[in-house]
């Protein structure tokens, strides 16, 4: 079994700060962030990109520091390693029919067929990174739906029961025992 690290090394991990500025009709603020701890989990602002620094790092050890009390894991970060970038050239075989359609969509776009390809290709990475984006959210909040439905379902059903009670004891009050009823209801028939 690894050893757990100790909270003052997860704080010294080397996290990738993000720096981004949001606009809006106040005005130019700046929200600092990593990717391994959530944008929206773990981050800083200010009115400079250094007060939103600042802020990360303060809001990072406390959020850090949550994890480690909480015993929940720590994602570390991504350490980018220095790999030369690849050529480029990518050779592909395809059908004649298949090479036609290309090069009539290439020019019905006025491009060539290599940028029309890349373009195809960017196109499809991107999706797939939005698609992996929104498929990981949607995982975290449905584990944050999930670990708190039992308490709202336990909280509800308990309220449910408080009512119900109170409403019966009201109710009673104004119930005739079933004995009492065919008393009234012959009472009636007499009339």
């Amino acid at each position: 079994m690894l050893k757990r690290k100790s909270l003052d090394d997860y704080k010294k991990l080397p996290y990738k700060i993000i720096v981004e500025a949001i606009t809006d009709e106040s005005g130019t603020d700046y929200m600092a962030y990593t990717y391994e701890l959530g944008k929206y989990s773990c981050y800083g602002t200010g009115k400079t990109e250094s007060e939103a620094i600042a802020s990360f790092k303060n809001e990072k050890d406390d959020f850090l520091e949550y994890l480690y009390d909480a015993k929940k894991p720590i994602p570390e970060p991504v350490i980018e390693q220095e790999e030369p970038l690849p050529n480029g050239v990518i050779t592909l075989r395809t059908t004649p029919v298949l090479h036609a359609q290309l090069i009539n969509q290439a020019k019905q776009n006025n491009v060539s067929l290599n940028l029309y390809l890349n373009q195809i290709i960017s196109s499809a990475s991107a999706a797939k990174d939005v698609k992996d984006f929104f498929k990981q959210e949607m995982a975290s909040m449905c584990e944050r739906i999930e670990a708190n439905f039992t308490y709202f379902y336990q909280w509800a059903h308990r309220n449910i029961e408080i009512q119900t009670n109170q409403r019966r004891k009201s109710i009673a009050k104004y119930i005739i025992p079933e004995r009492d009823f065919y008393k009234v209801c012959e009472g009636v028939k007499r009339q």
